[in-house]
């Protein structure tokens, strides 16, 4: 439980770095989003790009600061979003 609140203690540091949105986690699945609020949408997409090269970057240190051999599987997806809050708050 420590390795998995440190890795996603970690993830959302680089969120807020990299301007991007967490919009969920469940199980080993984290989903992130970018250009939403932003006015200018053309760098979020390399926003995107660097926030990936930067969680591989945290895995390889969490790696060695804890003996694992953790790896990533990282897929990007361009295009429109529709979401919404279900409930009475986002998180």
């Amino acid at each position: 439980m420590r390795i998995l609140n440190e890795i996603v203690s970690r993830f959302d540091m680089l969120c807020l770095e990299y301007g991007i949105e967490k919009i969920k986690m469940v199980g080993n699945t984290f989903m992130g989003a970018t250009g939403i609020n932003e006015k200018d949408q053309n760098d979020s997409i390399q926003h995107l790009a660097d926030f990936c090269f930067a969680l591989k970057e945290k895995i390889i240190e969490i790696n060695k600061i804890f003996s694992q051999n953790y790896s990533l599987r990282i897929g990007l997806e361009m295009g429109p979003l529709v979401a919404g809050v279900i409930g009475k708050k986002k998180v």
